[in-house]
């Protein structure tokens, strides 16, 4: 996305220097596009949101966390060294179905039973794919490929934190300070974007999910 550039060469200027990046530098520069992208994937933060209703405690939150980075680690590196791939027309309706799956299971069972570290690794095999396909378009650097992938990755997991950590410690102190708002006031209207998001990519799809999706019975 930079300017293209020109310098003339003549008799007295020969020669003109082009600065490769260094391999820090390398892994810099895509741990910040990483970090850039999770945080404009509206998909994926709605997704690690719906994880987050099956969390009832700080042990099933680490436990979420890590599947979910492992997993998305696994397919990202596949995809990514070309070794493994699906096209982004199957990943992309699929990760928003995914959205209203986990967000409609972990209601209905509730935060005692539900354990979200198995969708969250599940599922993070898909976003995998889905982070691949930003990073295809990108591209790695030839030079350091390696490092290229972990500042990717590295930046896709403090994206995630950064997000998490805000709205876990807004939930704590909801209900720690508004203790008469059921979860059902949130739950509703993030359920309710997951659909309308859905919609746009698979269209007839969504409208099937919603009439056969049955409705959470508790809150």
């Amino acid at each position: 996305g930079a300017d293209s550039l020109h310098y003339v060469l003549s008799e007295k200027n020969r020669d003109y220097l082009l600065h490769l990046p260094t391999q820090f530098e390398t892994l810099s520069s895509y741990t910040a596009l990483g970090f850039d992208h999770v945080l404009e994937g509206y998909d994926h933060l709605a997704f690690l949101l719906a994880l987050l209703f099956g969390v009832a405690s700080l042990r099933k939150l680490i436990y979420a966390i890590t599947a979910f980075t492992v997993a998305h680690s696994i397919t990202l590196a596949f995809s990514a060294l070309d070794i493994l791939s699906l096209p982004s027309a199957f990943v992309e309706p699929a990760i928003s179905i995914s959205i209203i799956a986990v967000l409609v299971a972990h209601l209905k069972q509730g935060l005692q039973n539900s354990n979200p570290a198995i969708p969250a690794f599940a599922f993070g095999l898909l976003h995998g794919f889905g982070f691949a396909g930003v990073l295809g378009d990108i591209g790695l650097a030839s030079n350091a490929k390696v490092m290229s992938l972990l500042g990717f990755n590295l930046g896709v997991e403090f994206g995630q934190l950064a997000f998490i950590i805000p709205v876990i410690t807004c939930a704590y102190l909801a209900r720690k300070h508004i203790s008469k708002v059921p979860l059902c006031g949130l739950a509703l209207p993030i359920m309710a974007f997951a659909m309308n998001y859905v919609g746009l990519y698979t269209g007839i799809a969504a409208a099937l999910i919603c009439i056969y999706t049955p409705w959470p019975s508790n809150k």
